[in-house]
């Protein structure tokens, strides 16, 4: 099973009473072609069990000269019970071989040609084939690049890869060190505020032992500086005589 073209000509279709003419013995059946035209192209597509079959009308116009009248493409199934024009002894109805015939009757040159193979059958063998040749194409390409990397690429990806995971690990650590910062005041004793910034752990959440032991020094001066203040003795003024 394949497919032929169905289409005819408006020049076939009005030469009915040549390819019917049965007092000549043509008998040959007859479709609906309206909406075709084998010149432009514009064809139906039908399944058909034997050869393809065209058929060609030209009228004579003198002598040797022949002008071209219309066309006709059908599968040849059942289509010709008898003709003329072809060699006897053959069943046409079923005719599955590539062959031309060429045959002159009543002023008309008739051109009967047999395909196995449509142009419709060899347009899609070759999509097909081109399709199948695109994704063999497409598997070896896809095969050579994978199998293109070396050592060495796979050394680099593995060196970019270590190089991000501690620049993030880095960042990460900066970031919670700036979050967890908190500054401070500490009054000295000459009375100067010294702001300072305090970083605070989970391990340590208070001040280091250092600042502690500083502070309580200074509030110890503090503490002295009084009470040297409080115990010094007073001047007792001159009583008058």
């Amino acid at each position: 099973m394949h497919y032929c073209p169905s289409c005819a000509t408006k020049g076939y279709v009005l030469k009915r009473w040549l390819m019917q003419h049965s007092e000549s013995g043509q008998s040959m059946g007859w479709f609906d072609w309206r909406g075709s035209n084998c010149e432009e192209g514009v064809v139906f597509v039908v399944p058909c069990s034997n050869a393809c079959l065209t058929v060609t009308v030209e009228k004579q116009k003198g002598g040797t000269e022949y002008e071209y009248v219309g066309s006709m493409q059908e599968c040849s199934d059942q289509m010709i019970h008898g003709s003329p024009d072809l060699p006897g002894g053959t069943d046409y109805k079923a005719y599955n071989k590539s062959k031309v015939f060429v045959a002159k009757r009543m002023g008309h040159r008739i051109t009967y040609n047999f395909t196995r193979q449509s142009y419709i059958d060899i347009h899609s063998s070759m999509t097909y084939d081109i399709k199948d040749h695109e994704v063999v194409v497409l598997t070896e390409r896809k095969i050579r690049k994978l199998s293109a990397w070396t050592y060495r690429d796979w050394l680099m990806v593995a060196s970019l890869v270590i190089m991000g995971c501690l620049i993030s690990c880095c960042c990460r650590a900066l970031f919670c060190q700036v979050k967890a910062s908190k500054p401070s005041v500490i009054r000295r004793a000459d009375g100067v505020e010294d702001i300072r910034c305090e970083v605070l752990t989970e391990q340590n959440p208070t001040a280091p032992e250092e600042e502690k032991e500083v502070e309580q020094v200074m509030e110890k001066k503090k503490e002295d500086g009084e009470m040297d203040i409080a115990e010094e003795p007073v001047a007792k003024e001159d009583s008058p005589v």
